[in-house]
């Protein structure tokens, strides 16, 4: 994941506990904090762990057919405050909406 930046992947890669980072919903402007853990073996995969369940798939009632989107944010190349931005981007069985980036 080298868009994270060499300092916060090196943390993300060494730890065990992964790295904590900030999850911006945009559609209810709410920030919620997450640990960034890299997963498995052979096959490994990045994972948002310590909540996500309640966080998003519950709070924001997530249904298999969903469409999320997720991306990685640096306001004004800042990155002491970058953050992962989540979006539902089309329920199961209805039009997608609109994802506009420039909204953050």
């Amino acid at each position: 994941m080298s868009f994270l930046g060499d300092t916060f992947s090196k943390r993300v890669l060494e730890s065990k506990y992964g790295a904590r980072v900030t999850v911006h919903d945009r559609d209810t402007f709410s920030k919620h904090q997450m640990v960034l853990k890299l997963r498995g073996s052979p096959r490994r995969s990045y994972v948002l762990d310590e909540d996500w369940q309640q966080e998003f798939v519950k709070r924001r009632a997530l249904k298999e057919g969903d469409e999320i989107g997720v991306g990685w944010y640096t306001p004004s190349n800042v990155p002491s405050k970058a953050m992962f931005t989540f979006s539902v981007l089309k329920r199961a069985g209805q039009p997608a909406a609109l994802y506009d980036q420039e909204s953050v």
